[in-house]
């Protein structure tokens, strides 16, 4: 199985599945070649001797910092105190950390970096194979691989579905915008070696996790594996329960919509123009347009469907407010769908600058995520229901 790194640092005793039905799963490099090819590019992104080198992101090592700045974060430092702290919480990282006290601190990071792997049905190892031949014939050459090559197909779905898993286990609430837990959405991203600026600012977050003493929940909490080392899992097996033939394709689509808004568009409004499609792909139904505006109708059904989903997440919301919310949610993904942007301009121009009242137009997305949380949610707990919601 191939595999692309995640923001996740934690030993693994075994492969943990995510999802059976797509064949994915967490877990740490194990092979010599793996494990030697993610401390490489570690080692490589980490070096302060290149010139492009950002140095807000980076964690200096050990040997780097002068005895009077013998406080400042090392890498060497939060590994050592990492392991040292879960190491009297969990017997696997007890057992890691002694076996692993020689190694150099990259070698040790890669061995405990957390990975998610795809089912890339032995077309790497052919690839391989066929390199080799290739060099041995004293030829050089590179492979185009076509959208429905395995490669390119399941490491697409694991890409897309690492947006569902994300959006249904994050602890942003309304600030979540569409992160994903993976780091890089290529397998060939480690072999090409390179200073990784999301890598370094990964181990930064990474090293303020493992440095910090509050007890206050900080909404990026679920970036750092033990936080989450429970709830991930939960929520894939029940995710896997609705993953069949019924709802897959449908499911999986919505996920490749999600990394859409959350990686591919950086237009605020084209993102709230795909989240809000996604929620007319789960609970609208296309209307009799012999007997209704198409356009009414749809408006009708997003805000009664959705305030019902939202509501049954959560009891404690008011109906009226989620419905009046979605209202302006609805009438300005219509303006933007059909042009008008003066009333979208005259909208955004309306919005409150009141200090401490400020509003934005990207407040309508983080609103659409999580009303989108709320509906997958629901639908992973009772699907029948929700089938019947958007049947009626």
């Amino acid at each position: 199985m191939n595999f692309l790194l995640t923001k996740y640092i934690y030993p693994l005793q075994d492969k943990r599945v995510l999802s059976q039905k797509l064949n994915i799963a967490l877990d740490n490099p194990r092979t010599i070649e793996e494990i030697e090819a993610v401390a490489e590019y570690l080692r490589y992104s980490e070096s302060a001797k290149h010139a492009d080198y950002d140095h807000n992101w980076r964690l200096p090592l050990t040997e780097e910092v002068e005895e009077c700045e013998s406080e400042l974060l090392t890498l060497d430092g939060i590994v050592s105190s990492f392991l040292n702290r879960y190491a009297s919480l969990d017997t696997f990282v007890k057992k890691f950390h002694k076996e692993n006290q020689e190694n150099d601190v990259f070698t040790t990071l890669a061995k405990m970096w957390v990975v998610a792997r795809y089912d890339d049905e032995g077309q790497i190892q052919v690839l391989r194979e066929e390199a080799l031949e290739l060099s041995e014939e004293g030829e050089r050459g590179f492979f185009l691989l076509e959208d429905d090559h395995p490669i390119v197909k399941n490491s697409k779905t694991l890409v897309n579905y690492s947006y569902l898993i994300s959006l249904l286990i994050h602890m942003e609430g309304e600030e979540y915008f569409g992160k994903t837990f993976l780091l890089h959405y290529s397998e060939n991203t480690i072999r090409q070696l390179k200073v990784d600026k999301w890598l370094n600012q990964q181990l930064v977050f990474f090293g303020f996790f493992v440095s910090s003493t509050v007890e206050k929940q900080d909404p990026l909490d679920w970036l750092f594996y033990p936080n989450i080392n429970t709830k991930i899992y939960k929520i894939a097996e029940a995710l896997d329960t609705v993953l069949d033939e019924v709802s897959g394709e449908k499911l999986l689509y919505a996920a490749n919509l999600l990394k859409v808004a959350g990686k591919d568009v950086e237009d605020e409004k084209v993102m709230l123009m795909v989240l809000v499609g996604i929620i007319e792909l789960l609970l609208t139904h296309s209307p009799d347009f012999s007997r209704f505006n198409v356009e009414d109708s749809i408006s009708k059904q997003f805000k009664l469907k959705t305030s019902i989903l939202v509501y049954l997440n959560n009891r404690n919301r008011n109906l009226e407010q989620i419905k009046s919310r979605l209202g302006v949610i609805y009438s300005q993904r219509s303006n933007i769908a059909h042009g008008n942007f003066k009333q979208l301009d005259k909208y955004i121009k309306g919005l409150s600058k009141r200090e401490g009242e400020e509003e934005y137009f990207e407040d309508l997305i983080h609103d659409v995520y999580e009303y989108l949380r709320a509906i997958l949610h629901e639908y992973i707990k009772d699907r029948d229901f929700v089938e019947f919601l958007k049947a009626n």
